[in-house]
């Protein structure tokens, strides 16, 4: 990062670049200093030129009588090049006259008269470096500050979590120069505290980073000091003496350093921030942490602003939801109750018109009456489905259902005894999957729906998925039902109202599917995402509640 003086004991971090026309000067010069200072020598101006222009150099000392160009003349050029590098002049006493005119101008920042010794070349070439790191320090500082002033205003002004966690990332690595940065949050279901970005976002350590994670039984030390708001620095010299999850990532990352600050949020920490030198660059400094604490200051009230103001919109979308919900419910009951008697009255009319069979047109009575039955089949499976439509009253017994089994019923009811849907759909079941306790038609009804959906919206020759896997539901154990397709995707402007009543892309089919789903997963507690890309596919996720207990 940035020089500072408190640490300028090795001046070789600065090179001097010493010209003179006399091989001997520049001996002596590389004799006298050379194991305190970094010496680079040139013959003449021309080839001082082109030793500056090829490296980064932090003092020229030049003498001033040389054939060409005189030392005035290149420490002028000097200064148009890099006004920052520090310039001194060896001359003379009878130079004065030259000597004021370039001070005046500040072609030169002092001068050493001849003859020269080693003691006074040595105070001067510190005075120089010491003026030149001193000067980078406060370009550094100005600029940090600038960056700090700026991305302070920047996640200010964000009011999503994740553009604004795509602000500090940023910011860390391409503009604060960290060859690595991470930002951790605390899980609380679990806990733990776990990578939520990392930067470099691919290779090896991020595939690391993605399964990281660190807890109060294997790092009691760490997580007690950083409850304390103590910021910490992880050293791979002393990788043995680390706790084992912090151990594991140093040795990952393999960097030199990792430097952690605390995010403190009003109750308590809510996650930290930790950047590295993974590329070899230098030792972490008190100013390091001094400007992530700064930024961490700042990140974490945005942070916390972002959250409420997140819950805030999802609290609406609910409400909004419990609303059309409400009227769904209302519509579907007396729907239900319309169509159910007029269904009793064709059930009733068809019985009848059976049984009243005479020998006369006897071959025609027995035609009806195997229509009759084909008839009444349908008009119960219609009478079922209208049933369905008008639950989720609250009457419905609530009992512990194993998801998977959930899962296989709705399968078998989509697919019924089609081989070629069979192979087509994918389970993928991760172990230890808990139970939800709800009501299992409703629950059955809501899978099979989105299967029925993801069938439809896929070409016959590409897969369907299901995935189930245990999921935090805020600070309580879940589940998550995934029903993923390889559709062409739910257009934008769509995406928004696919949960609406009557709302389809199903041309004149009545769309109260998804919305019933819906209203049914938000019966036990739980939510519906979806994620959708235009000619890749969708992806269906029911987060529910769990009931704590292990399918056996």
């Amino acid at each position: 990062m940035r020089p500072e003086t408190h640490r300028l004991l090795d001046y070789r971090e600065f090179p001097v670049l010493g010209v003179d026309d006399e091989p001997e000067n520049l001996r002596i010069l590389e004799l006298g200093l050379g194991r305190e200072f970094n010496i680079v020598t040139a013959n003449s101006a021309e080839d001082a030129l082109r030793v500056f222009n090829d490296r980064p150099i932090a003092v020229v000392l030049s003498d001033h009588r040389m054939p060409g160009m005189s030392g005035v003349e290149l420490l002028a050029r000097i200064r148009e090049l890099d006004p920052k590098a520090m310039r001194i002049l060896v001359t003379a006493y009878g130079d004065a006259t030259t000597l004021g005119r370039a001070v005046n101008d500040s072609s030169i920042h002092r001068y050493i008269p001849k003859p020269w010794n080693i003691e006074e070349m040595r105070r001067v070439l510190r005075g120089a470096i010491e003026i030149y790191a001193l000067e980078g320090e406060r370009e550094s500082l100005v600029r940090e500050l600038t960056v700090l002033n700026r991305v302070s205003q920047l996640i200010n002004q964000q009011l999503h979590l994740e553009p604004l966690l795509d602000v500090l990332l940023t910011t860390l690595i391409h503009e604060l120069d960290y060859d690595g940065a991470t930002l951790f949050f605390v899980d609380a279901a679990k806990r733990c505290l776990r990578p939520v970005r990392a930067e470099p976002a691919e290779g090896d350590v991020a595939d690391f980073m993605a399964d990281f994670a660190i807890d109060n039984e294997r790092a009691a030390e760490f997580m007690a000091k950083l409850s304390n708001g103590e910021a910490q620095t992880l050293r791979l010299e002393d990788v043995k003496l680390l706790e084992a999850p912090l151990r594991e990532w140093v040795t990952e990352v393999s960097a030199g350093e990792i430097l952690v600050v605390p995010m403190v949020g009003k109750q308590a920490v809510v996650g930290f921030l930790a950047v590295d030198n993974r590329r070899g660059g230098p030792a972490f400094r008190i100013s390091d942490r001094t400007l992530l604490e700064g930024l961490a200051t700042q990140a974490v009230t945005a942070i916390e602003n972002a959250r409420l103001f997140d819950d805030l919109r999802e609290a609406r979308e609910r409400a909004d939801q419990a609303e059309h919900h409400g009227t769904l419910g209302v519509l579907s009951a007396v729907m239900a109750r319309e169509i159910q008697d007029s269904l009793e009255s064709v059930r009733g009319f068809l019985v009848t018109a059976a049984s009243k069979r005479t020998d006369e047109d006897l071959g025609f009575w027995v035609e009806q009456r195997e229509q009759t039955l084909r008839d009444e089949e349908q008009v119960r499976r219609l009478a079922a489905t209208i049933e369905r439509l008008g639950g989720g009253s609250g009457t419905d017994l609530r009992v512990p259902c194993d998801p998977a089994e959930l899962v296989r019923t709705a399968v078998a009811d989509v697919i019924g005894g089609s081989a070629a849907d069979r192979e087509r759909i994918r389970v993928e079941t991760e172990p230890g999957t808990p139970k939800v306790v709800g009501v299992q038609k409703q629950l059955r009804q809501v899978l099979a729906n989105l299967l029925e959906n993801a069938i439809e919206a896929s070409r016959p020759d590409l897969p369907v998925t299901l995935r189930l896997a245990p999921d935090p539901f805020g600070e309580r154990p879940g589940v998550a039902i995934e029903v993923v397709d390889a559709g062409c995707g739910i257009p934008g402007e769509d995406l928004e109202r696919i949960f609406d009543p009557f709302f389809t892309t199903k041309g004149s089919r009545r769309g109260l599917g998804l919305a019933v789903c819906q209203h049914f997963v938000a019966h036990h507690g739980g939510a519906i995402e979806v994620r959708s890309t235009e000619g890749e596919g969708s992806s269906f996720c029911v987060r529910l509640p769990a009931s704590g207990e292990a399918p056996r």
